[in-house]
């Protein structure tokens, strides 16, 4: 049954998600051909034309990032409370399995749509160019820096990141829904207090198992032509994010339970 949660979850999300996908990359590849090719011309009408598409994709990542974040909040709100939440709650499931579908679905398509707005930036820079030579040479040194176990743990640490964030609206939300009026304003009030308090209690943690609050950062430098590029990166990158992602799947286990017991003990739909 959890497999056809997953299907219904991921076919009403992915639409949007893929407009706007492809909008990103689309302006992407638009801006970076009327920036950098052919040769800058003087002309005015073509200077103006690269800066409106320069602008295009940038509102194309904003409207990635908000997009992203009203369709998992809405279809979350639908999909328990609104009309659909007539269907879902008479299926053969557990509250859980309800919430644990619309997380994985939530955090796939936000994932991707991560990695998409990574992708188009590098889609936008003419990192071939050896005119640009200092800028390949920094991402160059960037790559070399996260290869093997730092670039797992980097996208461990955005998957735990991404769901601890889901996971913090969810039970915001379900806070929200256990009264009768102002249920907007309360599931706000809910996530801002849920997150002050999670934010308090990692920094007391981090006080008593690291009282002396140090950071340590090996930095390198790479010669180009117009100056040094500096890459500063964790000297236990590997280490430094397993430990981001071990914190955020704590925070996550404890939005998680909650949510899946409000959502099966306390559910009131519309």
């Amino acid at each position: 049954m959890l497999r056809k949660l997953l299907k219904y979850d991921f076919r009403s999300l992915y639409r949007p998600f893929v407009l706007t996908w492809a909008a990103a990359a689309a302006l992407a590849l638009i801006a970076r051909f009327t920036l950098f090719y052919p040769e800058p011309v003087p002309s005015k009408t073509d200077s103006a034309f690269a800066l409106l598409a320069l602008y295009g994709y940038l509102a194309s990542l904003v409207a990635l990032t908000a997009v992203a974040a009203v369709l998992v909040i809405q279809r979350f709100w639908k999909g328990i409370w609104g009309a659909e939440g007539y269907l879902a709650h008479t299926l053969p499931v557990r509250g859980w399995q309800i919430l644990l579908s619309k997380l994985i679905a939530a955090v796939a398509m936000l994932f991707a749509s991560i990695l998409v707005g990574v992708g188009s930036f590098f889609l936008l820079l003419p990192l071939g160019d050896p005119q640009f030579d200092t800028l390949n040479q920094g991402f160059r040194a960037l790559f070399l820096s996260l290869a093997g176990p730092p670039a797992l743990t980097l996208l461990l640490s955005i998957l735990c990141d991404v769901a601890r964030g889901c996971l913090l609206l969810y039970l915001a939300m379900a806070i929200g829904h256990l009264f009768r009026r102002f249920r907007l304003a309360i599931s706000a009030g809910a996530y801002l207090a849920i997150l002050f308090l999670s934010s308090q209690a990692v920094t007391l943690l981090e006080r008593l198992y690291l009282p002396e609050g140090r950071v340590f950062l090996s930095v390198g430098m790479v010669s180009g032509g117009v100056g040094p590029a500096a890459v500063i990166l964790p000297e236990h990158a590997a280490l430094a994010l397993a430990v981001s992602a071990a914190v955020s799947l704590a925070l996550s286990a404890l939005y998680f339970f909650p949510a899946a017991y409000l959502l099966e003990k306390k559910l009131e739909l519309e």
